[in-house]
């Protein structure tokens, strides 16, 4: 036992992946995490209908920017095309707030300056809330199963692509398909063809056992259909990447110890954690994450019942970064033959 103990322990001091893996990415993590999660940096749209005290606009200043609207302010509209963040309706029937969807942040921050521009006792009963988008989604994990599903596509098609493209290598198949008369970004493509092809039937039937097995209440229709194409676009994105991070793997295990760099950091800026309020800037990283993409153009077609016209941005992202990968999957293939 003791043996076998020594042995591992000096396996391990020797690798300075896993010992990175094991000290440093926790570190990294958990400061990114401390960032992503510090004080919310909130600055919200309002838009106020209805007659208010000058107590309460003051107050509904020092939320964020407000602006007077008139009583035909079209709520809904104002709210799906990004005009406020959250519109504050004063009428004979009380206070309510409208929202696009739940947004804790943006509620309790609205709520409280209300609150305390209230001239008899503070209270928040008379104050209603409205949500614009997944009222049906009556669970935590309804409510974010737009997200996991493009958390786990991605995660699940990363894996499998890095371990079977190490896999190709050690076993000699790469070798022998450079030597024939075929270009690198030929050989690359062909392994995206054929790991994505897997991954494209898997997210197919993720979406659907989470729409039909699962229950969750997504919009249907064409938006289902646009929902299948922009997983189809990220999964393709995740065998390139998990393809481009192989490369720089001699081992299966080598592939899992790129999790911490490229899947976890995804994961913070996919939703989880709202990206609109993350404070130092951060909200401009998320732009260039494919998880992001994926996970919000997946919320606009499946919760917001959003088309193309809205997910239009998304897609020409991930398109960019498959091409991007792309080439540069075939420039790196030189590290095992010039072609």
């Amino acid at each position: 036992m003791g043996t076998m103990a020594r042995r591992l322990i000096r396996q391990i001091k020797n690798d300075r992946r896993s010992l990175g893996m094991m000290f440093i990415s926790p570190l990294v993590i958990m400061t990114l995490l401390y960032l992503l999660m510090g004080e919310p940096r909130i600055d919200i749209k309002i838009g106020v209908v209805g007659h208010v005290a000058p107590s309460t606009a003051t107050a509904l200043q020092q939320a964020g920017t407000v602006t007077q609207e008139g009583a035909g302010l079209d709520i809904d509209r104002s709210l799906d095309d990004g005009i406020y963040d959250a519109v504050v309706v004063v009428d004979n029937r009380g206070t309510s707030i409208h929202l696009l969807q739940e947004n804790t942040a943006y509620e309790n921050k609205i709520r409280s300056a209300l609150v305390s521009a209230q001239q008899q006792p503070p209270t928040t009963e008379s104050i209603s809330t409205f949500y614009l988008h997944g009222t049906s989604l009556d669970t935590t994990f309804k409510r974010l199963a737009h997200t996991l599903l493009g958390i786990m596509s991605f995660f699940l098609t990363f894996i499998v692509a890095g371990i079977w493209f190490v896999r190709e290598r050690t076993q000699g198949t790469l070798e022998r398909m450079i030597l024939t008369p075929i270009t690198r970004l030929q050989v690359a493509m062909g392994y995206v063809l054929g790991i994505g092809l897997f991954s494209v039937v898997q997210a197919v039937l993720l979406l659907f056992f989470t729409r039909y097995a699962l229950d969750v209440q997504f919009i249907g229709g064409w938006n289902f259909a646009l929902a299948l194409l922009i997983m189809v676009m990220q999964v393709v994105v995740a065998v390139e990447i998990g393809v481009f991070a192989s490369i720089f793997a001699n081992t299966e295990f080598q592939v899992a110890q790129f999790i911490p760099v490229v899947v976890i950091p995804q994961v913070f800026f996919s939703g989880i954690i709202p990206v609109e309020t993350m404070p130092w800037g951060f909200d401009k990283v998320a732009l260039v994450m494919p998880m992001y993409h994926s996970c919000s153009g997946l919320q606009r077609t499946l919760v917001y019942g959003q088309g193309l016209g809205s997910t239009r941005i998304n897609l020409l992202v991930l398109l960019g970064m498959q091409l991007v990968l792309m080439i540069a999957n075939a420039l790196l293939l030189k590290r095992y033959r010039a072609l």
